[in-house]
């Protein structure tokens, strides 16, 4: 009797237990529900300081260093933030398309990196306007990293300059944009350190607690 009486109590345990482990190994694999669509929608077409506040959780910011280059920014997007970043600047758009465009359709998590060039940094050469020149793409020099426990390899990595115009409207290299794109089913809900490793070896690492995320 107290065996039959003890096996029931184990399975419930058991069953509680799993239950509160499944949000720690839960993936960004599976598409989002129409519900999260809806919540991402909403909180994208406000286009105001609860659009901002909400998607500064998202990146992190760094601190000028007396060097050529540096980064400036490391942030993330996961399925959620595409969706409301979509919603921040698509017209004539509503929450039932956002459904209908998003619904059982997988989206990537991806991490985004960008260089900031100090006025000493040799990007062109020649006098040709800046846009006509060829600007090195320096930004293939950055080792970009997701560690999970183990380094997360991405499916493709792709980069290039940021211009910005100066006097004159003349355009200028001011720095570079590094994105790496991966498959979320390898990302579980957990915390997550984003390393980019320098032509010169100086880390810049950051983390992000992907629990507290969306």
């Amino acid at each position: 009797m107290e065996t039959r009486r003890l096996l029931p109590f184990s399975l419930a345990a058991f069953v509680i237990v799993a239950t509160i482990a499944v949000p720690v190994f839960a993936t960004y694999s599976s598409p989002l529900s129409s519900s999260d669509i809806r919540d991402a929608y909403f909180i994208g077409n406000h286009r105001d300081s609860q659009t901002a506040d909400f998607l500064a959780g998202y990146v992190h910011k760094f601190e000028n260093p007396d060097t050529d280059s540096y980064i400036c920014k490391i942030g993330i997007d996961t399925p959620f933030t595409e969706i409301v970043k979509h919603s921040e600047v698509a017209l004539n758009y509503h929450a039932p398309d956002a459904v209908e465009q998003f619904e059982g359709k997988p989206l990537p998590f991806s991490v985004t990196v960008e260089i900031k060039l100090n006025s000493n940094y040799p990007t062109v050469t020649g006098d040709a306007p800046a846009l006509a020149q060829l600007v090195p793409d320096f930004w293939n020099d950055y080792k970009v990293r997701l560690i999970q426990g183990d380094e997360i390899k991405p499916r493709s990595v792709r980069g290039g300059p940021i211009y910005a115009y100066g006097w004159e409207f003349s355009p200028l290299v001011t720095g570079a944009r590094i994105q790496a794109i991966y498959d979320p089913a390898k990302i579980t809900a957990d915390a997550i350190t984003v390393q980019v490793v320098a032509p010169d070896g100086q880390r810049t690492e950051t983390k992000f607690d992907l629990s507290e995320l969306r």
